[in-house]
């Protein structure tokens, strides 16, 4: 058979090659080696100069491998004497030691603090549980402020009437413009003033948004007084009043008696606070009311005292 038709591919048969083929190794002799000359040269491993595979076993008798010692060897008997480790003492300095005094004689007494036992709750504590208070007798308190609210709005609301319609003996807006032609703003007082009138009247013969009512009523029957004092040429004492001057300082003192009282449960702000018990709020509005139908007498009249005419 021929060689190439050897099945075996790139492996070398013994017979085809002889000791000159193979490349040696031929390791340095040394104090602690065998001559390079006496080193064996039996095995593919020496010829190539390299090392043949050992086994590598585990450092200790603790390691998962074991190394079985190989066949004619005995395993060199371990010592049984205890390894001797070091400590930190054995490389630091000496240095002096120093023995503690030992006290003698009786413990201190200890001082305990007085245990306090914290009180414990138990379950939730209770809510204040809210009591409706029940509502104070009235008695015919509202309907007397229903009676009053009709009264005065309704005289509100026939006072701003007749001036728009020409109703009476009044002459109309042009008969309230002559009565103010001695003031800056004539025409414009002649509708402004009725014209809150009837917005008053409406709102306190219903009931509703009685402090703004108050207010506006307070504006306009405050600055008519003022007005009946000034064409009146009268002084300061009430007893020398015309009927006009106090029927105008009636309706203004019961406008702000409205604002104060507030307007009772016949009415549509009956679910209202200020219906039921009116709050210090009332005395700002009152005070509002005034002091606009003040600013208004100012600004038309310069300043002028309504008692010197």
């Amino acid at each position: 058979m021929n060689d190439n038709n050897d099945p075996r591919p790139d492996r070398a048969v013994p017979g085809d090659f002889d000791d000159n083929d193979i490349p040696t190794y031929a390791p340095q002799a040394d104090a602690d080696r065998t001559p390079a000359a006496e080193v064996p040269r039996d095995t593919v491993y020496d010829r190539a100069g390299r090392a043949a595979p050992q086994s590598v076993g585990a450092g200790t008798e603790d390691s998962a491998t074991a190394v079985f010692p190989a066949a004619g060897h005995s395993p060199e008997p371990r010592s049984t004497q205890p390894e001797q480790g070091y400590a930190d003492a054995d490389f630091a300095t000496a240095q002096p030691t120093t023995t503690m005094p030992v006290m003698t004689g009786a413990a201190a007494p200890v001082q305990q603090a007085p245990s306090q036992v914290a009180p414990v709750e138990t379950g939730y504590p209770e809510e204040p549980v809210e009591q409706e208070e029940p509502d104070a007798k009235r008695g015919t308190m509202d309907f007397g402020l229903f009676l009053i609210r009709i009264v005065f709005g309704a005289a509100l609301i026939l006072h701003s009437v007749s001036v728009f319609f020409r109703l009476g003996n009044g002459g109309g807006i042009s008969g309230l413009e002559e009565q103010f032609s001695g003031y800056d703003l004539a025409g414009i007082l002649a509708i402004a003033v009725p014209g809150v009138e009837l917005a008053a009247g409406v709102l306190l013969v219903l009931g509703l948004v009685t402090p703004l009512a108050a207010a506006l009523a307070t504006v306009s029957t405050a600055f008519l007084a003022l007005h009946q004092i000034n064409i009146s040429d009268t002084s300061v004492n009430p007893v020398e009043w015309s009927d006009g001057i106090r029927f105008g300082a009636l309706m203004t003192v019961i406008a702000v008696g409205l604002q104060l009282t507030g307007p009772g449960r016949v009415s549509l702000d009956f679910g209202r606070s200020w219906a039921r018990r009116p709050l210090w709020s009332s005395i700002v509005f009152a005070l509002i009311g005034i002091g606009c139908a003040i600013g208004l007498w100012w600004l038309v009249t310069g300043g002028d005292n309504p008692f010197n005419g």
